[in-house]
């Protein structure tokens, strides 16, 4: 890590709106995207609504509630509301807005059961060369994590 990285951010930072500071990365962080290559992308979200209109505070208030330019932020974000008024289309568009720009991986689980759950982190880490032969459900999950957490860009769990 160069010393000076802090002293190149703070000037950036004085000029945020013309260098766009917040979607600036270090060599390191571009580095990475070579070595976690098959991490990255969406999986396992429905297709899109193209039907999909309006809703953009919605949006953006979620976009508000789970982004930290700097990416040191894990927040959780319930989206709660009677069936049938589109909280899954609104997750939907949600994702689909913030992959590639804030997120560089985007995971839909099936939270239905304990089941789904467990499942779809199993397909994933099968889809994503991760062991996990002769693991419980929990240590895959974990390992899933623990993976993620290692991660050098922003993800997303759904």
């Amino acid at each position: 890590h160069r010393p000076n990285n802090e002293e190149i951010d703070a000037i950036l930072n004085q000029y945020c709106e013309i260098v766009f500071f917040d979607y600036r990365r270090h060599p390191e962080e571009f580095a990475s995207e070579f070595v976690n290559a098959s991490w990255r992308g969406v999986w396992n979200i429905p297709k899109r609504n193209d039907n999909f209109v309006g809703r953009s505070d919605k949006l953006q208030e979620m976009k508000n509630k789970v982004y930290c330019p700097n990416g040191l932020s894990v927040e959780k974000l319930e989206v709660v509301g009677l069936g049938g008024v589109g909280k899954t289309q609104l997750a939907v568009e949600f994702c689909y807005r913030m992959y590639p720009n804030l997120y560089s991986l985007v995971i839909w689980i099936n939270a239905a059961s304990h089941e789904t759950i467990a499942t779809d982190f199993h397909y994933f880490a099968l889809a994503h060369q991760v062991d996990v032969k002769n693991r419980t459900s929990s240590e895959v999950i974990e390992e899933v994590k623990a993976f993620l957490f290692r991660m050098t860009s922003p993800w997303l769990i759904v």
